[in-house]
């Protein structure tokens, strides 16, 4: 299973592979991130460069970068971004920008998240829970 977070925010591709038992994350700017799904369903303790998974380590790395070209997925993305900075800013000088944002449909065909709660309920809800 293969997952990659390149949206606004991120200062740079994030990348997910899980073989088996094993979610490892990685980013070209943080440390790596490694899950045992098996001991840590939760994904509550990160053992990336811990020696008893180095080589499992070792090998997903290679993976994420037998599947992606880091270094274009990095530029294109950086690309897009500018690209709709620019069409952004053009429309401000007519004093309508455009709208970019996702709206969540009612049809269940519609939706890109799958789930009762709404993304960013989901997604900061989780932020706020680490503070707690």
């Amino acid at each position: 299973m293969l997952g990659e977070l390149t949206c606004e925010g991120t200062p740079g591709p994030v990348l997910m592979i899980r073989q088996g038992n094993f979610k490892y994350i990685w980013s070209a700017i943080d440390p790596p991130i490694l899950f045992d799904l098996a001991s840590d369903p939760d994904e509550v303790t990160n053992i990336a460069g811990q020696p008893h998974v180095a080589d499992v380590e070792a090998a997903l790395q290679d993976s994420i970068h037998d599947h992606w070209d880091v270094e274009a997925l990095a530029r294109d993305v950086r690309l897009s971004q500018q690209r709709r900075l620019f069409v952004q800013r053009a429309h401000k000088t007519t004093g309508t920008a455009p709208d970019w944002d996702y709206r969540e449909s009612a049809n269940p065909d519609d939706r890109w998240m799958r789930s009762g709660v709404g993304y960013n309920a989901w997604a900061y809800d989780s932020i706020t829970d680490l503070e707690n």
